[in-house]
């Protein structure tokens, strides 16, 4: 439980954020959202608000399993001020697949996770971070490409054939 009111009030906040915009990105309503939970539309809109008790997981998993959302995003999205972060990661999973590798991490690392050097550690995720971050570029810049090759194509702007890369 958080401490600090003005902390949880913040996380509530953030919470709110991230719910309501991924049931936004999902285009589903408060009605349609409350139903797939099993839940009152009054007690929904609590929830989505931020209210009720301070962080209800199992309302979370829920939440995320109905709107085919990553829960991990909206733990860390709410922890980090990021609420964005639950909808850029609501499609891939992201969160959710670094959950998995860090529970695979800690099953087969155990008690040599304490030996680890916290440089190590800021170095490795770094790498991956960096190497994330030039994935993303490389499919925005296809992306880019893909979309200047079929526009130029109804142009008919020579030379724009898509499959020469």
């Amino acid at each position: 439980m958080i401490s600090d009111p003005s902390a949880a009030h913040t996380w509530r906040r953030h919470l709110s954020e991230a719910l309501r915009a991924i049931r936004r990105s999902r285009q589903l309503s408060v009605a349609e959202v409350a139903q797939r939970m099993g839940l009152d539309r009054r007690l929904y809109a609590i929830f989505e608000a931020g209210g009720g008790r301070p962080v209800n997981l199992e309302r979370i998993m829920t939440f995320a399993r109905v709107t085919d959302s990553d829960p991990y995003a909206i733990f860390f999205s709410v922890v980090i001020g990021a609420p964005e972060l639950a909808v850029r990661a609501s499609n891939n999973k992201l969160m959710m697949a670094y959950a998995i590798l860090l529970q695979e991490f800690n099953a087969e690392v155990g008690d040599d996770v304490a030996r680890i050097e916290t440089r190590a550690a800021i170095t490795a995720f770094s790498d991956a971070f960096k190497s994330l971050a030039d994935a993303a570029a490389v499919h925005r810049e296809n992306s880019s490409r893909d979309w200047l090759a079929e526009r130029a194509a109804k142009l008919g702007a020579p030379g724009q054939d898509r499959n020469k890369r």
